[in-house]
């Protein structure tokens, strides 16, 4: 990295984070050290549990309802380690990840429980979502500061709902399609 690139990111994350304080500045702001993560301090994330903490999430994929600027499918979660939600958890497509998706892992295995699993060394992507599929999916709750977003309200730009100046993201390591019961798809 040139020290050209260093300096303009010190400088970006600078304004950002200014708009961010400034903006937060009526607000109880309560502070810890990134060192005390996840040692002393636990962000819980939207799905109830800690950051980081590998979790099994059941939804289903839907279309957005209404008229939105953007048609991608939702996540639409209502089961959090077998435990039923009182309220739904609903993610846009780009918040649920497959780690490493490109080249890597498998496909299932006679008598396991996934269809697809995170290997290093495999050779099978995976699945793609469709409308109306139930999916279980095993991995974490991921959260972040996003330098987009904190360069865009210092632009006055207006980005989707899901980019906030720190957000979550859901990043499985392993998926297996389910039908409503919550059995395995008997169809594939």
């Amino acid at each position: 990295m040139t020290r050209f690139a260093l300096l303009i990111g010190i400088i970006s994350l600078f304004f950002c984070a200014r708009a961010y304080c400034e903006e937060a500045n009526d607000k109880q702001v309560t502070t810890v050290l990134a060192k005390d993560i996840p040692d002393k301090v636990q962000i819980i994330g939207e799905l109830g549990q800690p950051l980081g903490k590998l979790t099994t999430i059941r939804g289903k994929w839907i279309k957005p309802s209404g008229v939105p600027k953007d048609n991608s499918l939702r996540f639409q979660i209502t089961a959090v380690n077998g435990k039923r939600l009182d309220k739904s958890v609903e993610w846009h497509r780009t918040q649920v990840i497959a780690v490493f998706s490109g080249e890597k892992g498998r496909g299932p295995k006679p008598g396991e429980k996934w269809d697809w699993q995170y290997v290093y060394d495999g050779k099978s992507l995976a699945p793609k979502p469709e409308e109306n599929e139930n999916w279980e999916m095993q991995g974490a709750e991921i959260g972040g500061f996003d330098i987009h977003v904190c360069l865009s309200t210092l632009e006055g730009m207006q980005l989707p709902y899901y980019r906030k100046p720190f957000s979550t993201h859901f990043e499985f390591i392993a998926v297996k399609k389910i039908n409503d019961d919550g059995k395995a798809d008997s169809k594939r």
